[in-house]
């Protein structure tokens, strides 16, 4: 098939089982959504499965996450999307919309929402 495995980091059970579990890698790390049980973040080097950094705000299932200018957007579900500091994962807000936020992409200065039965969300982020 082309493909050889370097490496597997067990990184714990993901819940709900049939959900969406988004993977994205920034910088030697890889950010998983794991459902009920947050962002789990590990550093692909340590294949030990300890998370190096975590984000459950205990408000949805954690479905998407994508990495921009230095925040992290986390697609949470019924939560909506959590915008983070990436390196000290401060929260900047909180944007809920109706639906469930299922997958988030940062693109420039745009911000994409999947947001179920909402519909597509395009956010822009502030310049400072």
């Amino acid at each position: 098939n082309g493909l050889t495995p370097v490496r597997t980091i067990p990184v714990g059970e993901i819940t709900p089982e049939n959900g969406k579990s988004v993977v994205r890698l920034k910088d030697g790390l890889a950010y998983v959504c794991e459902g009920t049980s947050g962002l789990m973040v590990f550093d692909v080097n340590d294949v030990s499965g300890t998370a190096v950094k975590s984000f459950n705000p205990h408000d949805g299932d954690t479905n998407g996450v994508d990495i921009d200018h230095g925040l992290i957007y986390v697609a949470n579900g019924a939560g909506g999307v959590y915008v983070l500091d990436k390196n000290t994962f401060k929260v900047y807000g909180n944007y809920n919309y109706d639906g469930s936020a299922n997958f988030v992409r940062a693109v420039d200065d745009y911000i994409f929402v999947a947001n179920g039965t909402g519909g597509l969300k395009i956010l822009m982020r502030d310049n400072p």
